[in-house]
Order: C-alpha cells, then structure tokens, then sequence
C-alpha cells in the first residue's frame, strides 16, 4: 500500500472543510516524465471558492493523526510535544544538542518518538467501593492497531490550535464507564509578554463529564519518568531521587538527579590494553586501516590527534580515510563494575567503533565525535559482571572522518570523575517536576501501579531513589465525584529547569526559577491569569476571524518552532536560533531574513538579536559588515541578501517599538551596515568619484548557500528595499542628505532592474562574461526573484518597482514554479534533497520556463521550500489590489503546504528543511500580515488594515507594539466601517490607515463612543485618518474609522 492508498483507505478524499487532502491536484492521473510544470494547476472554480470558505474546525482523526507532535511546552524553553492521542513525547527539554538530520533526513513518515513514561489513567471506583457508579480503568491514549504505513486510532480526536491542543476522548462502548474526558494541553502563550510565554512547563487541563444517570466516583491518575541525568544505554546512571512536596492547594513531586555513589569496596582496576607495545598483542586484525601495530600518534595528512595516553593509540587513519579493517580482541572476563575507554575519529555508528561483545553479540558501543581528541567513555557493565566478552574495533567506512582511534581500555569499580553525571555545569543537570491542582491529591514518588490499581494500604511512598538503569516513574492522583451530567476540571502541570545549553550560555529562565518546583509555584500563582489571556489570544486568531479554518491553522503554525529546539533565549537576554533544530547555527542572516512571528509576536526578542548580535558580536566595527553567523570571527563572513536584511530588520523592529528609542540607540551601526552594502555596489566600478549605480555585481553569498555574479533581481530588490528604509530611518535622525542619497541610488537600482533585468514576464539574473562561476540562475524564473519587494511592502515602503512589471513576476512565479504533482518535474530533475514527493503539490525553487538551464544551476533550485512559498505567497497578496488573481494563487500555494504537512505522513508542526522545524517557515506570519494588509509604525501611533481576502466581513487578530486585539472591516452599500479592539496591553493610536474603495469619501473616526475630530488624506485607494489627539487604548476599548462614499 502506498501513501496515496494508505490516505484513501483512511478517508482522506471527504470534504474540504473537513480536512479533504490532496484537493489540489485530484484531478490529475498518473505522474509521467514530462520535465515541465503545467499551465493547468488542476484547481477547479469551485476548488477556489472551496478555498475561501470559512468551513469547520479541523479535527484530526484516526491515521491522521499518526505523525502528529504539536511543541506544548515555552517558547525557546526546550522542546517537548503533545503527540495525537494526548501523550506527550520528543523530551528535548535539557540542555543537550538534537541534530535532527541534514536535508530530507526529516522529510520521512515518522510516529513521534516517547522518550519517557508518561501518560494518564481513569480510574472509576467499583460499587461497593462507592455507589452504583460501575468500576473500571481506562487509559487516555490511543489504541493502534498497525496498518502497512500508519495505524488507526480509535475513540480519540486531536484539535491542534497551536498554542492549545484539545484532545477528545470519546465515550466507551461499555456502559459502566459513564465518564467523557477532554484534555486541553499547551503552555502559556500570551503574545508581547514573553517571560510567560517562555515558561518551562505544560498545563494539561482535563474536563471529565458523567454522561450517566447515576454518581461517579474515581480519581485522574497522571504518572511521569524521571527523566533527569539522561543517559544513553549502557553508560553511567545516575542516582536518581524523587520527592512529594505540598503546597497551598498544590502537590508536586520533584524529580532531580545527582552522580551515583561509589562502590565501597572498591577493587584496583585491571587495564585490558594500553595500546603502548609494538605489536597488537592479543587481537585479531583484519584489513589494512589498522597496521602491524599501534600508531604512535597523529599518522600523515591528519590533524593533530590529542587525548590518548601513553606511548600508542589505534589510529585507523593509516593511509587516510578510505582504508577499512576490523580487530577482535581475545576473551576477557568482566570483572569490575564499569569498563572505561578513550574514543575519537569518525561518527559513524556501526561503521568507525568500539563494540563490546558478549556471545558475539553487540552489548556496548561508541563512537568518535567526528574529532581528533579522544574522549573518555565509560560503560556500565555491572549486569554482565562474571561473563567473557571480546572487544571490536570497526573501520568500515570511507571518506570523510572515515577513521576510528581507541586507547586505554580497563575495567574499573569507581567511575571516573569525568563520567559522574549530573554535575552542575553538565547540559543534564536539572529537575522536572509533576503537578495538580487540589487539596485530596495522593501522591506516590515511586510508582504509578498502586495508585492504578487501589493496592496501597497507609501511606504513600513520599520519596523514592534509583541508581539503575530501570526507569524512576511517580505519580499523582486527583480524586473526584460527579453527579449525573456533572462535569469537572482537573489540571496537571509538567514543569522543567535545565540551566545549561550546549551553545556555552544558560538558559533564560534559569535567572527566574531555581528548580523545576519553582516553575510550578510561578504557574500556580498566576493560573487563571495565563490561562485566561492563553485562552484569550486563542479565541482571537481562530474563533473570532473570519479567515478560513484551513488558513488560519496553516498560517500559525509554524509559529511553534519557536518552542522548539530551533529557539534558545540565553541568560544574557539575547535571543539565538539554529536554522533547523541543531542545524546551521547562529541565527543566521539570510534565513531569517524570512521570519516575521518572532518580530511581531514578541519584539523585545527580536530586538535582543538585532543589538546583542547583528549589531553586536556580528558586526565588524571598522567596516560595517554584519557576519551571517552571528560572530565576526567565525568564518561566515558576508552574505548579500542578509547585510540588506538586517537594515530591514532594524526598521522593522523600529516599527514594532513603543517609540524611538531603539532606532537613537543603533542607528550609529545599522548606517554602518548599509554603508558597507552601498560599498559593495561600488566595487565592480573603479575610480575615486565612482557613484554607486544601485546594483550590486561583484560575488553575492545568499541564503542558496552559493554565490551570485552579476546583477539580480533576489540582492537588488532586498538591497533597494534596505535603501528605502535607511532613507527612512535617517530622516528619522534628521539626516536629510543621507535620506536623500539612499533615495537616489534606489532610484538607479530601480531603472536598472526595469530596464535590464525583466524580460520574459518575470526578473532575471545577468552573468558576466568573465564570471566562470557556477551555481547561477540566468534566465530561470527565481521564487524568490521579489523578496525585497515583499519586505518593502510590510514595512510600510511602498513599491520597489513599476506594479505592473512586479505584478507580472509573481504571476510567473505561480505559473512556472507551482506544480501540482512534483514527481512530474523531479521525474527529469531530481532535487539535491526531498521536501516534497510523489503527489505532493509545490512551489520549485527555480525553472527555466524558455529554455537557458545552465549545467551547473543556482542549488536547491529543484527543490522545494515552505519558507520560499510562504514568501511568494506572501508578495502575491501584497500586490493582489492591482491583480486580484493573485489571492486565488496565493491560496493554493498555501494549501499545497497544508496537504504535505497533513498529519498522517508528516507532521502539521514541523515544516522541515535544514532540520527539524526550520526557521525559514516562519515567514507564515509575513504571509497573514499581507492577507490583511496590516500596517504599523508604532513610534508615530500608525495602524491599518487593506483585507485581501472578504474585505465585506473580515475580522483577523493583530499586534502592536505594547497591545494586541482584534481588527475588523464591515463594508456595506457605500458605508465601511474599520476597528481596532484592544484585547490585551495598550494600543497608542494617532493615524489609522483604511482603504478607499469609492472615489469620493467622507471619514469619520469614535473612541468609545466619542467622535474624534480627524484629518483625512486620500492616498490613491487607501485614506490615512490622523487623530487631532492620539488615543491610548486599554482592552475593552476600540478605535472606529468610518468611510464613507
């Protein structure tokens, strides 16, 4: 059964509104090899008008919910995900690093992994233990039964709303378990107040409701691992400790973990084998990598090899990395506890290592860390104490780090103080904890069976230890009684503190809360509060909009990668990212040059890695230039499209301030920055008069992980947008020569790019001659051919170039880019790496739609993106006012995401491509933002809203600098009304732009019902209404701008 059948075998071919997958290309037969995209997407009227349609809540169901793992826990707290039944799972909660693989490693179908025992248990009372309820126990989680490429689940519904999922648990078909269970998960999510929405923690709200006629009585058992001093198998436990702990209206066990104690009567140790005679006395040796004999040290053409002890080491580096060969050992007894060892080369396990054996079998393994140092290991042997065993060294591997290195083998009984973990600076040094709200808990530190089964008798196991490698599991029960048709609410909280990062700095909230118990104390006081505006924005982005459900949903979620392992908030405030979970470091330039949400939604993050970073650690004092990398020496030097966008940047956040503060504070270097690109415009022109002519030709890095030569339309739009906001940000400074300047050399670049660049209905990329450089994209239709464009028209700049000419590029892009099945392109052109596959629908990095395909064509361009669709949706909408056409195929590139990422093959929450959850998607919040044409400048009190999508009826959240609501549009028969409603923090309002959509309007504007006296300008479709006196709204309160014709 393939994924197409496995989905109709599922029932995915139902309705649109109700999650109908693959609707965009259902019409199309069997993929062929056409080596072209065709003009026919597929998408029928009533598909479009399908599109817009408001519909129903998405409920996942069955197989579709089998890849599901919804991030539930703080934004940059860790990561940690409620999976499709309810249970949590993918506990990256510590400080260690999680490489989530190069490329299509995580395009796969996937279940979420369960790390720890988690979970929870119904249990109801039996008769005569507590009236005519009827006895039983259920357990909140799915049943499966394994089906050929996913599982079905049954009596069991995910809504996933990111930041709250609710889980149903259907009614059993046995009568005498008369109890429904709703369970809403998800940590505190409250845009524009990041402490506490950057909580370590989950909250598990349960809903139990008596569906019967008669009292029920029983108790809600949770039960947790302790997951502290994690370890891998066969290494070091630690000792492992958990306590219950009462608070006011509270009970929590604390689960914490320190280094095992020693042996007391410990024995000398015994070295197996030190590596430092002339021969491999007492091994078997096969192949060439090995050599007759230990190598003495570092071999010819390696790197220094540092870390081994004595006088030799084995080192399979002998004659470079594609030799192979294998050593066995002789027999041994096992007669210590533990078995230490030094490892380095090559991290390819089962290919360069060091295996124990134990009736030929494989007990113990370890590999290098792809270094030269030999590190210590330690191996926890004590259940194989008395058994013979042999060792085996393995180089079976070529080419890169393809090489092993071992020494000092023994057997000891006291650990090494190197492998005694947790310390305190180790990135597993921490505590979690288990929580629930009331006052009749029962606690149980060591165990979860007998608060399941009724079996304790007195009392409970208030502490419990383990210095094993079994697992640590407490629990919590919250007894309850319902009356018929009662329902009550039970809340569990799971808490976290892991103080240490693998990136050498603390973690934020390591400054607000000592231990995992203070989390829960923090939590426990301000409940209903987090909660309630939690609940409150929720209400805002999805109940209250008038976007359709599929849109709303697809367009925040990618916003969850902010609480995953992508995002890390460090203890000196500023705010890091990989480009994917554990994948490209440094919250680098030119891929975040896409990513909005973090900018919006939370500004003073965004701010902290505008000024500790871009133009901090990044900047290079004597030039301007900003390091992609995030720090100047670090060998990432200069990448084009990002120097461009961190100017956009700091006006952005600019925009996104209460007042002028930031922009006075660093403007000194953020003109710096853009100097240096006004520089690199004039490189390829010599002379000491030499004028910038607004195009930059010589080399260009970029976020395509190559170099453009020559002028293009991807540096220059960024670069010419950057002008125009470093026009506006020197005005700003009163710096009106300089304003001036950039204008002009924007003008330039504008009649260049016009008159050079756009040929063939789209913006094109001119090679020099003498360039001899690959990688280049010439003639091809570049997705990304506009993107300063799309950045111009989210800051509030206007257009970069002639509408018409814009308009006719994203229409180009639609048309030989979107594919709706991109086996049929892939067929002739396979990608690099897969992010899309078989019948998935897609935008292509770049094609050549007349021909002039280079040998060697910009990379990744057959390859396809969400970050990319998202921002060339993204630009269509901006510019849909002059070709309404535009919103149709904006709609059905994002649909076309929505489909991949459908729940049963991948995973709604995680938009791959460099790894897991990769920062490129949160260019989604761009995308909203140009779906309702919103506007702001929050030092000059400006807001606005241009709906591209129902502007008749169209409501949509929003966010401002310091307060965040709800804006509407009602236009009538020559009547529209505009408002901004305050729903949290505060709103400074001196001018709201609206649109015009008559040719003569007459504007009025009311604040509480107070007519507010205005001045209108008329600006082409659109009027600006300034207030005669800005108005502070607090939530509850709305401004109102009425347009009439």
């Amino acid at each position: 059964m393939n994924r197409r059948e496995f989905l109709k075998a599922s029932g995915a071919a139902g309705v649109l509104a109700s999650l109908n997958l693959n609707v965009l290309n259902a019409a199309l037969g069997e993929p062929v090899r056409t080596g072209y995209i065709p003009a026919d997407k597929g998408v029928t009227p009533e598909l479009l008008a399908a599109l817009r349609q408001r519909g129903e809540r998405r409920v996942y169901r069955g197989p579709r919910r089998f890849a599901i793992g919804m991030p539930c826990g703080g934004v940059a707290a860790g990561q940690l995900y409620v999976l499709g039944d309810g249970t949590l799972g993918g506990w990256r909660i510590d400080g260690r690093a999680n490489n989530t693989g190069y490329g299509s490693a995580s395009y796969k179908v996937r279940r979420q992994p369960r790390e720890l025992a988690q979970g929870f248990t119904l249990v109801l009372e039996d008769a005569g233990a507590g009236g005519p309820g009827g006895g039983g126990v259920r357990r909140l989680e799915a049943r499966l039964a394994d089906v050929e490429n996913g599982g079905s689940y049954e009596q069991v519904e995910f809504i996933g709303e990111y930041p709250v999922a609710e889980v149903r648990y259907g009614k059993p078909q046995d009568a005498s378990f008369p109890v429904e269970v709703t369970l809403r998960a998800g940590s505190p999510f409250i845009p524009l107040s990041a402490r506490d929405s950057c909580l370590p923690c989950t909250l598990l709200r349960f809903t139990l409701r008596n569906t019967s006629d008669r009292r029920v009585a029983g108790r809600l058992v949770g039960h947790l691992q302790n997951g502290v001093g994690a370890f891998e198998p066969g290494e070091v436990p630690p000792l492992r400790r958990n306590r219950a702990l009462s608070r006011d209206g509270w009970s929590i066990v604390l689960m914490e973990a320190e280094p095992a104690a020693d042996a007391a009567d410990p024995r000398p140790e015994r070295v197996l084998f030190d590596f430092d005679g002339p021969h491999y006395d007492g091994w078997e040796v096969r192949g060439t990598a090995f050599g007759l004999g230990p190598a003495k040290g570092t071999l010819p053409k390696q790197q220094d090899v540092k870390g081994f002890e004595g006088a030799g080491l084995v080192n399979s580096f002998l004659g470079g990395d594609d030799a192979t060969g294998e050593m066995i050992s002789e027999p041994f007894t096992i007669d210590r506890r533990f078995l230490t060892l030094l490892v380095g080369g090559g991290r390819h396990p089962g290919k360069t290592c060091v295996n124990l054996l134990v009736d030929g079998v494989v007990v113990r393994t370890a590999t290098g860390r792809n270094a030269e140092k030999l590190e210590p290991r330690t191996w926890d042997v004590r259940e194989l104490e008395g058994r013979e065993a042999r060792l085996q060294i393995v180089d079976a591997q070529k080419g890169h780090w393809g090489h092993v290195s071992v020494d000092s083998v023994r057997l000891v009984d006291v650990v090494p103080e190197d492998a005694k973990q947790p310390r305190p600076e180790s990135l597993t040094f921490g505590s979690m904890a288990l929580a629930v709200l009331g006052a009749e808990v029962l606690s149980d530190a060591g165990g979860a069976e007998r608060l399941v089964e009724g079996t304790w008798r007195g009392a409970l196991p208030e502490s419990a230890q383990s210095d094993g490698p079994d697992a640590l599991v407490c629990a919590l029960a919250a007894p309850f009684e319902l009356s018929p048709g009662e329902s009550r609410e039970a809340t569990f909280v799971v808490a976290w503190c892991f103080p240490n990062l693998h990136t050498g700095s603390g973690v934020m909230y390591a400054n607000w809360f000592k231990d995992a118990a203070e989390v829960v104390d923090y939590v426990a006081a301000n409940l209903e509060r987090l909660v309630r505006e939690t609940e409150l924005f929720h209400r805002t982005w999805y109940e209250d909009t008038t976007l359709p459900w599929w849109l709303a949903l697809r367009l925040f979620m990618p916003t969850a990668n902010l609480a995953t392992g992508t995002a890390q908030w460090w203890n000196n405030g500023r705010f890091w990212c990989w480009e994917g979970v554990g994948c490209c470091e440094g919250t680098c330039t030119h891929v975040w040059n896409y990513a909005h949400a973090e900018a919006r939604l939370f500004p003073e993050l965004a701010r902290s890695t505008r000024v500790m970073q871009d133009l901090g650690t990044a900047f290079e004092e004597a030039t301007g230039r900003v390091a992609f990398r995030g720090k100047v020496d670090g060998g990432s030097k200069y990448a084009a499209d990002g120097q461009s966008g961190t100017v956009l940047k700091c006006y952005r956040e600019h925009l996104c301030s209460g007042d002028d503060s930031f922009l006075r504070a660093n403007w000194p270097r953020i003109q710096q920055a853009l100097e240096y690109q006004i520089g690199r415009d004039v490189m390829a022109r010599i002379g000491p008069d030499t004028e910038p002519d607004g195009m930059i030709e010589v080399s260009q890095h970029n976020t395509y992980d190559i170099d453009f030569h020559g002028p293009n339309s991807y540096v220059g739009s960024l670069y010419h947008a950057a002008l125009l906001a470093g026009a506006k940000m020197a005005e700003l400074m009163g710096d009106a020569a300089a304003a001036g300047r950039y204008r002009a050399i924007a003008r330039r670049g504008r009649q260049f790019t016009e008159e050079r660049l756009f040929r063939g209905g789209y913006f094109i990329q001119l090679i020099p001659d003498d360039a001899g450089a690959k990688w280049q994209y010439g003639t091809g239709c570049l997705t990304d051919q506009l993107f300063g464009q799309n950045w111009a028209r989210c800051l509030g700049l206007g257009t970069l170039y002639d509408e018409e000419k814009v308009v006719s590029g994203l229409r180009s892009v639609f048309r030989f880019n979107f594919s709706p099945a991109v086996a049929q392109y892939n067929a002739d052109y396979p990608p690099e790496r897969v992010f899309a596959d078989g019948r998935d629908a897609g935008l292509f990095i770049c094609t050549w739609p007349d021909g002039g395909r280079p040998k060697e064509p910009v990379r990744y361009r057959d390859e396809v993106w969400t970050g990319c669709e998202y921002q060339a949706a993204g630009g269509m909408l901006w510019e849909a006012p002059h070709a309404p056409a535009l919103v149709d195929e904006a709609l059905v590139v994002l649909r076309a995401i929505d489909e991949r990422y459908d729940g049963a093959a991948r995973n709604p929450w995680n938009e791959v491509e460099c790894g897991d959850h990769y920062g490129r998607a949160l260019a989604s919040y761009g995308a909203f933002q140009a779906l309702c044409g919103f506007e702001l400048d929050g030092p000059a009190g400006l807001v606005g809203i241009a709906p591209r999508l129902s502007p008749e009826r169209f409501a949509a959240f929003f966010a401002g600098p310091e307060g965040w609501g709800l804006a509407t549009q009602k236009r009538d028969t020559g009547r529209q009304l505009t408002r901004f409603e305050v729903r949290w923090g505060s709103l400074r309002v001196a001018a709201v732009r609206v649109p015009a959509p008559w040719d003569s309007v007459s504007v009025s504007a009311t604040c509480g019902g107070r007519l507010i006296e205005t001045t209108p300008v008329r600006e082409s479709n659109a009027v600006t209404v300034g207030l005669a006196s800005a108005v502070v709204l607090r939530p509850g309160e709305a401004v109102e701008i009425v347009v009439s014709a």
